[in-house]
């Protein structure tokens, strides 16, 4: 009897002995090294000073978090597309089919090659800035990349252009789970379909609607360091930079290991409170 009792969790030891040595060792690895001064034949222990160091001498790192913080914005604008447009087809629109594969491949594009794509289009003498000039806009055409108080926005755009269609096959597959009969009731009672989007809809989907929200905020947090690589680099004059990217820029640039390490943990702290954070805020607005 003994033996079957411990005999799930031995099914489960490959599982945990491969998170241990793939995620768990390498975080307290980075952990420890970030009281560290790690540079070309130097490993001292130098306690606090690498957070120091962030968090009050280098200049990057003010505009580093301000861009991530900037780029949250496109996570409210891909939940209310994405809501809007599963909804939409739900309600069986004409070419329903063929609309949900042109915005669903955008998502199975690599990030590298729209970066690459975009950056052509959005660039000052792209095809984007042409299209506007040619139909009489030429007042809209922008530098789009180059100027450094949009350029974090055009990035954003871009993030949301690739994860719409996400969006999109996330919630319509939900809204097919709905039981019929409370959409035929909010029909009998007269409800428009925006009323019925906002007062029977979206009260089912917020469990999902908050998965798909942290799902996001953690992208935008540690994995946005690919668009703004190939797009940007960083630039113009630093001004696209994040958090990642300065990571980056720390490990294999400017050969500070620690300082690297040093962000990635602040990174990882700052995940977890912003998460935490917005789960209680949801639970208040359900209280």
């Amino acid at each position: 009897m003994k033996s079957k009792k411990y005999t799930p969790y031995l099914y489960l030891l490959p599982a945990a002995a491969l998170i241990i040595i793939v995620f768990i060792i390498p975080m307290l690895r980075v952990v420890r090294d970030s009281f560290y001064r790690i540079q070309p034949g130097i490993f001292s222990f130098n306690g606090l000073q690498n957070y120091i160091y962030l968090l009050f001498d280098a200049p990057t790192t003010e505009i580093a978090i301000i861009n991530n913080l900037k780029l949250l914005l496109a996570v409210p604008v891909l939940l209310i597309l994405s809501l809007f447009l599963s909804f939409l087809f739900f309600s069986g629109i004409k070419g329903g089919k063929v609309y949900q594969t042109v915005l669903f491949f955008p998502k199975v594009i690599s990030i590298v090659v729209a970066g690459i794509v975009f950056s052509y289009l959005l660039r000052d003498t792209g095809a984007i800035n042409h299209f506007l000039e040619s139909i009489n806009l030429s007042f809209l055409a922008q530098g789009w990349l180059s100027n450094p108080r949009i350029a974090i926005y055009s990035i954003g755009a871009v993030f949301v252009w690739k994860e719409l269609g996400f969006g999109i096959v996330l919630f319509l597959a939900r809204l097919t789970s709905i039981d019929e009969n409370v959409l035929d009731a909010a029909k009998v009672d007269g409800a428009s379909w925006l009323q019925t989007l906002v007062y029977v809809i979206i009260p089912q989907l917020k469990g999902l609607i908050n998965f798909f929200v942290i799902y996001h905020i953690m992208i935008i947090f540690a994995w946005v360091f690919t668009y703004v690589f190939v797009m940007t680099g960083g630039g113009p004059a630093g001004m696209t930079t994040v958090i990642e990217m300065e990571i980056y820029k720390y490990a294999f640039q400017r050969n500070l290991r620690g300082v690297a390490s040093a962000f990635s943990v602040l990174l990882l702290f700052g995940t977890i409170i912003f998460i935490f954070l917005q789960a209680r805020f949801r639970k208040r607005m359900e209280g």
